[in-house]
C-alpha cells in the first residue's frame, strides 16, 4: 500500500452532499394532503408493484425509515436513502424499468401520482422548493453512478468506507463491513477482503466482529 497522499485536484474529496431539508418538508407536508398510505408490515416491501399496476407514474413520499434502491439488471445496491425523501418527480418511467424500490419494515410511505404533484406544485407556486430538491437529487445519483465508473477496487472500497463511516454508530456497529461493501459493488470478496485487512495493518481503520469500528486517519488515495 502506497501510504503517500495524491494531492492532484482529480483526488481531493468531493464537496458532500447536504439534503434540502426545508424544501423536501415544504414538498411532502404538500404532497400529502392527497397522498395515499402505503402498508409496510413486511420484513421488505417491495415498492416495484406500485410502479407496474398503475396507469401513471408514481411519486413515492418516504416520510420516516429506509428505501433500498437495488439495480434490476446485476441486483446490486445503488443506494440506501433514509426519510424524509421523493422519489419520482422526474417523471421517467425508464428510471422504474432498471431501479427496484424497496422499504424496510415499518417505514412511513405515501404515494401519489406525478401529476397531482406537479399539478400542486404549480397552484402553491412550489416550483423553488421542487427545484432546489431535484437538483440535490440529481447530484445524488450522479455521486452514486461516479463511485463506480472508472474506478479501481480500492477507490470503490475507500469510498464506501468513508460513507459507511457517515452512517451513525448505533446503525453502523449492526452493519457487516464486507457485505455493505459487496452489495454496493461488483467486486471480488477476495479483493476486497485483502483490502480491507491492509487497511487494518497499516492501522487506518479498526474493525473489530466484522464491523467498522473507527476511520483512525485519512485513508491513502492509492494503493
Amino acid at each position: 500500500m502506497n501510504n503517500e497522499l495524491n494531492n492532484n485536484d482529480k483526488n481531493q474529496e468531493p464537496v458532500p452532499l447536504k439534503k434540502p431539508v426545508s424544501a423536501v418538508a415544504n414538498l411532502i407536508a404538500l404532497f400529502r394532503t392527497v397522498a395515499t398510505p402505503v402498508d409496510t408490515s413486511k420484513a421488505v416491501n417491495d415498492l416495484i408493484d406500485l410502479n407496474k399496476t398503475q396507469m401513471v407514474l408514481p411519486v413515492i413520499l418516504l416520510i420516516n425509515g429506509e428505501i433500498n434502491i437495488h439495480r434490476v439488471s446485476d441486483e446490486l445496491l445503488f443506494a440506501t436513502t433514509d426519510g424524509p425523501s421523493i422519489f419520482g418527480l422526474q417523471g421517467s418511467a425508464f428510471r422504474f424499468d432498471i431501479y427496484r424500490f424497496s422499504a424496510t419494515q415499518g417505514s412511513e410511505i405515501y404515494v401519489l401520482t406525478r401529476d397531482q404533484a406537479i399539478d400542486l406544485v404549480a397552484e402553491q407556486g412550489a416550483i423553488r422548493d421542487l427545484l432546489e430538491y431535484q437538483t440535490y437529487f440529481n447530484d445524488y445519483q450522479s455521486e452514486r453512478s461516479n463511485l463506480l465508473i472508472n474506478k479501481t477496487a480500492y477507490e470503490i472500497v475507500r469510498a464506501l468506507l468513508i460513507e459507511l463511516y457517515k452512517v451513525p454508530k448505533e446503525k453502523r456497529l449492526k452493519i457487516s463491513v464486507a457485505n455493505y461493501i459487496l452489495e454496493r459493488s461488483n467486486l471480488a470478496r477476495s479483493g476486497v477482503m485483502k483490502i480491507l485487512a491492509d487497511l487494518r495493518s497499516g492501522e487506518y481503520i479498526v474493525i473489530q466482529n466484522g464491523k467498522l469500528i473507527s476511520l483512525q486517519r485519512k485513508l491513502p488515495n492509492v494503493y
